[in-house]
Order: C-alpha cells, then structure tokens, then sequence
C-alpha cells in the first residue's frame, strides 16, 4: 500500500483556525509551540482503510464542508440549520468518536484490558457475518460463485464460509489475535452511526462566540460532564448531563446538551474562551492547534 498521509480533521476545518495562514501546533508530550503548516496538521501516514477515507469519510467531511462554508465561512454567520444540514453534520461529528489518534489509543488499551481470544474472535465474526461475507463476495466473487453452484444456494453457501470460518479460528489456520490497528478500523466501518445518531436529537444546539480565541485539539469532539470536579473528557453520549463541545471556527464553538435553558447564542470573555481551550486541550492525546501561542497556551500553562 502506497504511503498517504491522511487527515484526522479535514484541511478545510483546521484553516478556520489559522491567522493569514499561520498554524500554531501544541505538542503536549514535548511541551513546546511551533508554527506547523496546514498538510502535515492533524495527519498521519495510513491511517484508515483506502476504501473508508474515499468512502463514508470523504462524503462525511465533504457534506460538513459544504454546510459549513456556507453557514460560517462568509462575513455573515447564519447559524439556522435545517433538520438535514443537521443529520448531515451530526454524522460528522460522530465520526469525531472514532477518526482520531485518542480512539486508536483507546482501541490498544481495550486489547490489552480484555485480552481477546479465540472466543471473542467468533463472536465478532458472527455479529459482522453480512459484513464478512460481502468481502469475500466481492474479493472473491467466482470462488462464492462455485461455492453457490455446488451447495445449491446462496443460504447454503453462507452458511457453509461461515462454519468454515468458525473452524480455521479454532483450528488456529487464521491467526485470531487482534491488534489496535485492525480494531481501530474495524470499528470505523462498523455501524456506529446508527446506535448514536438518535442520542443527538435530545440535545439542544448551542453557539459559543469569542472575539478572542479558540483552538482545536486532536480530540475535537470534547464530551464531559456537568461536574467540573470529576472531569472525564470521552464521557459517554448517552449520560443525561453530558456536555459536548465542537470549535467549528476560532470564533465559534458548537455546544450540545440537554440543559433546560432557551438561550442558544452565547457570547463569552476571555478568561472563559481560556477555560474552553484549556477543556479542548486536557482532551487532546498529544496535540492541538491555534491561530497563536496565547490561544494555545492560555495563562501560560505548560503540559506535561
């Protein structure tokens, strides 16, 4: 497989976040600020399936963009979304779970946690089957033609790969260890979508303004809670006092939640854009990006 380096968060969106062109990058781990140019930002080499990236992704960054351009990148902000701009951009965001650096990390430490085995491998074949068996259909498509003709019919046939399956994993003939990598992508062509979709419809649609700042970390889609005391930053979606935060522009951040407030636009000073980039930053796994050093490194905070 030829080496192309892929983005995390589009090019498109990490250009809302320059100033005259100019990126910032945040290397926590290192602990320093330099100027990072907008190609090599937020990308690594390989890091999705070919068939994902000029897939379900590029159709997903591809509707944001168009959305958002029109909504954001003018002189003019029109923040009023139709019911489908907002389906659209939701599978956006949701893919923000999944695309990222911290996920694939996540991934690693599941492995390592769970430690899966010859079990766990069945199971996941046969809650994917349909999955599995279009691959092999269309990798392979006169082998299962064969395999149709011999056993009658396409039911047999399934089947019969199947149970064939199910023997190599115990059988050791197929090597049943997973790594990070296969786990991360398998999970990004899975059905996540559809489990997660409906919990962001009970979330009321908030816009954050700044006349300051605000940066953008490789972590974007920053789900905490209401109890700033005991801060987890990947809180899961479903918890009825789950905040979710999106930086859409370095002027703009989309909040999700389910407070009983109307107010939906909200325009906040400086010290409070800080705690924003703060919570964006403590969320990133390494690294995130701004339009300065001061953005990046508000009250100058060094991370260790």
């Amino acid at each position: 497989m030829a080496e192309e380096n892929q983005h995390y968060i589009p090019k498109s969106h990490m250009r809302r976040f320059t100033d005259d062109g100019v990126l910032m990058e945040l290397d926590k781990q290192k602990d320093i600020v330099e100027r990072r140019g907008i190609e090599p930002a937020a990308a690594e080499i390989n890091i999705y399936p070919h068939e994902f990236e000029r897939g379900d992704m590029q159709k997903y960054d591809n509707d944001a963009y168009r959305i958002l351009h029109a909504k954001v990148d003018g002189k003019r902000l029109d923040l009023n979304f139709t019911d489908d701009e907002k389906l659209k951009l939701g599978h956006w965001l949701l893919m923000f779970v999944l695309r990222t650096p911290s996920h694939r990390n996540f991934c690693g430490d599941r492995i390592a946690n769970d430690g899966y085995n010859h079990d766990e491998a069945i199971k996941s074949l046969l809650a994917n089957q349909s999955k599995y068996l279009r691959n092999y259909r269309q990798s392979k498509p006169d082998n299962y033609a064969r395999m149709v003709a011999r056993l009658g019919s396409k039911h047999r046939a399934n089947q019969f790969f199947v149970g064939a399956m199910i023997r190599s994993i115990e059988s050791g003939a197929v090597d049943a260890s997973l790594t990070p990598e296969y786990l991360f992508q398998h999970m990004l062509t899975g059905d996540y979508h559809a489990g997660h979709l409906q919990l962001l419809d009970g979330l009321t649609w908030r816009w954050i303004h700044t006349e300051h700042e605000f940066v953008i970390g490789d972590n974007p889609l920053c789900r905490t809670k209401m109890d700033q005391a005991n801060m987890n930053f990947n809180y899961g979606m479903s918890h009825p006092d789950i905040l979710i935060h999106f930086p859409i522009t370095k002027h703009l951040c989309l909040r999700l939640d389910r407070l009983e407030v109307t107010t939906v636009d909200i325009q906040i000073n400086e010290e409070d854009t800080f705690a924003f980039n703060r919570m964006q930053i403590h969320s990133a796994f390494n690294l995130a990006w701004g339009p300065s050093v001061t953005a990046l490194r508000p009250d100058g905070t060094v991370y260790e």
